[in-house]
């Protein structure tokens, strides 16, 4: 049922997609921070590998924990990039 993940994670697979497709444009295009795709090619991969394992009968603290620790990576990282 792989086909029905991802049809259910289409919308944020879409998003995240061109959220990194913008950002790395714009990092290539020199009007933003050469590394600053990193932190959303975290949040892309994170989108990828929630469409291949979902959530599914995980406790609501188990995914309020992994939620918290992506977007503690993604600032961390769009911190270090941006200051790059």
């Amino acid at each position: 049922m792989l086909s029905e993940r991802f049809r259910m994670a289409g919308r944020a697979l879409l998003y995240t997609t061109f959220n990194l497709a913008a950002v790395a444009g714009l990092s290539i295009g020199g009007l933003l921070p050469i590394l600053l795709p990193l932190p959303y090619a975290l949040q892309w991969a994170e989108s990828l590998w929630g469409s291949f394992i979902p959530a599914i009968q995980w406790k609501p603290t188990r995914i309020g924990f992994r939620q918290l620790v992506v977007s503690m990576l993604f600032t961390v990282l769009f911190i270090l990039t941006w200051s790059l």
